[in-house]
């Protein structure tokens, strides 16, 4: 239910963000936002995978003993 959640949420995050910085980007004429959206998500998104290898890992570990 967690993984559900977090692609959701990052889901969310990313078509936002992407939408903004093409705003920017229009108005600008500047990659810089689109950059910084990459890093922001690559950011995220490695964060989220995370969490989840932990807590799988967790139930794997419970689940042996």
């Amino acid at each position: 239910m967690s993984s559900v959640w977090l692609c959701s949420r990052n889901n969310i995050i990313a078509n936002s963000s992407v939408l903004i910085a093409a705003f920017i980007t229009g108005i600008y004429s500047s990659p810089i936002p689109d950059v910084l959206v990459g890093f922001l998500l690559t950011f995220v998104f490695t964060k989220s995978s995370l969490k989840v290898i932990r807590a799988s890992q967790k139930e794997l570990c419970l689940d042996m003993n």
